[in-house]
Parts: structure tokens; sequence; C-alpha cells
């Protein structure tokens, strides 16, 4: 696996945070070694898994793969959702904002649908536009994704034009969309793009919304109408992922495709990482001080996802030969090294952090879904859930 160092020049706003250091076998999880095999639920073996989060309002953590599956916080086995009273379905995308979840499931433009629910069992269909949920022969424009920000929700729209029947004949458009009262009203500076929505987050420190696309970042105290952005380079490094982390401090972390991580409030130019694409980033706290982990995709097919990455304000440990990932003798080796990572979620009610990856079909060794517990000094490592 190449093992290219980039290193940036110019002084920006957004900078990097994690210098390469640090030799660290087994990490943060080190707890659980020489482990082989684990044992898991059936409905995330071999089974990628997009996303997880906590239910505040029936204690429920939802976990999406194809379908939507929960449990109680105290429990241990995992039953599938019926969403809007049905279990034919296919996941979209699914968020907490204020006290709603909100689920968008279809695999097509004729059968996106949008629901809501309060209590985890009744569920509400939002009305689509019809504007926003259309089709015919050469054109379509259906909703693609859900991302909630300081309790708001906010919807990706994707407009493709063209023959269906040959879609590199046409072209796409994306539209972020903030969804109130009813209404869908377009974010500005992100609407009509030719580039896909990355995500939008809320920096509560700051009072300030961030919105990301592949091409650009802004940040605004107002939900709608994007008011700054900021430089990411020159050229620009496409952006991969927004996220937000407020366990010791609130900052916001863009993930790049070219392996780049930046931090809001930063600004001396270093180098990051490696050349695999940068997912998503969390906070989690360990002994002394806080540890970052950060998510590595597969840039190509002809490439691996390296897991992730660990690392405090000042190192971060990648490479085969210093990666906690990679380490042989290691749990990571079995579970997270090779696979792309799609997100985490950290529970700190519980200190409970979970790991969503694409574990593969090769092995019914796999999993999508992995939990570690903090006790308050250390880890005990992954476990598949």
């Amino acid at each position: 696996m190449r093992r290219t160092r980039y290193a940036i020049g110019a002084t920006i706003f957004l900078s990097t945070l994690l210098a390469l250091s640090c030799n660290n076998s087994y990490g943060i999880f080190k707890d659980v070694q020489g482990q082989t095999k684990e044992s898991g639920s059936d409905v995330f073996s071999k089974t990628s898994v997009s996303s997880i989060l906590y239910f505040p309002s029936n204690s429920n953590y939802y976990a999406a793969t194809a379908k939507l599956y929960t449990r109680n916080v105290t429990a241990s086995s995992w039953s599938k959702v019926s969403v809007g009273g049905t279990s034919s379905y296919i996941v979209k995308s699914v968020v907490v904002a204020g006290t709603s979840m909100y689920v968008l499931v279809g695999d097509a433009s004729s059968n996106v649908a949008l629901y809501s629910t309060t209590d985890g069992s009744a569920w509400t269909q939002i009305p689509i536009p019809s504007w926003l949920n259309t089709s015919d022969s050469n054109s379509e424009t259906y909703l693609d994704g859900l991302f909630s920000a300081n309790g708001q929700l906010f919807v990706v729209s994707h407009y493709f034009y063209g023959f269906k029947s040959n879609p590199n004949s046409g072209s796409s458009t994306y539209t972020l969309y903030y969804y109130s009262g009813g209404s869908f009203t377009p974010v500005n500076d992100f609407q009509g793009l030719t580039v896909t929505i990355r995500g939008v987050v809320y920096n509560s420190a700051t009072s300030q919304y961030w919105f990301a696309a592949e091409d650009r970042v802004y940040y605004s105290l107002d939900a709608i109408n994007s008011s700054g952005s900021t430089w990411l380079g020159s050229p620009p490094h496409t952006v991969w992922a927004i996220s937000y982390t407020n366990l010791s401090a609130s900052h916001v972390y863009i993930s790049t495709y070219s392996g780049y991580l930046y931090c809001d409030t930063f600004s001396n130019g270093d180098s990051v990482s490696g050349d695999e694409p940068l997912t998503c980033v969390q906070e989690v706290p360990n002994g002394s001080g806080p540890i970052l982990v950060v998510g590595t995709e597969a840039s190509d097919i002809s490439t691996l996802a390296e897991g992730y990455y660990e690392g405090t304000f000042g190192s971060l440990l990648i490479g085969n030969d210093n990666s906690i990932v990679a380490s042989s003798s290691s749990i990571y080796n079995s579970t997270v090294e090779g696979f792309p990572v799609h997100c985490f979620y950290y529970d700190s009610a519980r200190q409970d952090l979970f790991i969503c990856i694409s574990p593969g079909t090769t092995s019914s060794s796999y999993y999508g879904l992995y939990k570690s517990h903090y006790n308050g000094s250390s880890w005990n490592g992954w476990e598949a859930e």
C-alpha cells in the first residue's frame, strides 16, 4: 500500500492538526488482543452498516443497513423496524432532529418516502412536493439523504436529466433544503451543484451552521443563508466528510479525499496522513486526555481502506509500520483493517463507542457494527454487535 506523505505550504484558515508520530502497536482499544473470531448478531454478519444513532424518546439505538434495526440500550438483541407499517423498504438515510426521528426510504424515484416518528412506534409520512419527487423518460428528481444539525432537518435532492436507460448520457445536480413546518427551503450557495453534498453540522460554541459539498465549505449563523466560506488549499481539496465533536472542546473537522484533515481553529500547514480518503472524525475519552479516531475509505476499487487512525491533537498513528489498525495480534486485523469506516457514534451517557463498517462477504466472522465500552480509565476493545 502506498505511503505517500503530503505537505501544505500555505497558511490557511482550516488547517491540519495531526502530525505523524508515536508508535503504539495496539492503541486505546488494546484490551482485546489476539482475538480472531467474533460472535455477533446475524443481522450485521457480512453486512454494511451505514449509520447508528440514539433516540432519546424510547431509549433505543437504531442501526441502518438495507433495513432499520433497533434495540434498547439495556438489551443485546436487535429487531427489524417496521417503517410506516411495512418491512418492505430500503433505508436511504436516518437521523434524529429535535424530538423526532426521520427515515428516508426507497431505491428509486417512484417509491421514495419520508417518514417521522416521535416515539419509535407511530409513523407519519411527510408529503414530498411534486417538484422534489418527479420522474419521466428523460429526467427525475428525488431525495438522496438526510442531515441533522442543531435539532433541524436538512434534505438533499438529486436532479438527473438525460436518458435513464443510459445514465452516462445525462447530468446530475444537487440541492440542499432546510425542512421546517412542512416546507422545503433551499440553502443559499447549495443549489444546483454538480458535486455531491457531504453534510451539515452545528458548532454550539460559535452558534454556526457548517455546510459542506465536495467543492465548498460554508458557515453561517443562519440555517438557510450561508454567509462565510473557507479555503481548502490550492488547488482546493475534495471534501469527503464534515464532522463535529464537543467532548473536550467544540471543533468542526473537514476530511478530504486526498487524506487531509482540517480543523476549524488551526492555522499551521503540515503533513497529515497517507493517501486514503478520510471519512468520519470522533473524539473519545482516554485516560488523561481525549483521542481522535478518524475513519478511512478506499480511493478506488483497486485499493483498500485503512480502517481508522487514532491520535491526539499533536499526533496521529498511521501506516503498516506503526498503525494500530494493522497490528497482526490485534482484533483490528480481523475487523476493520482494510474495510471502509462509514461512521463512529459515541454515546457519552453510557460511554459506548460504535463503529460502522463495510466488512465484505468473504467470512462469517466479519460484522458491520462493533462497540467498545469505556470504564472511566480504559477501553475494553471492539466487540461485534
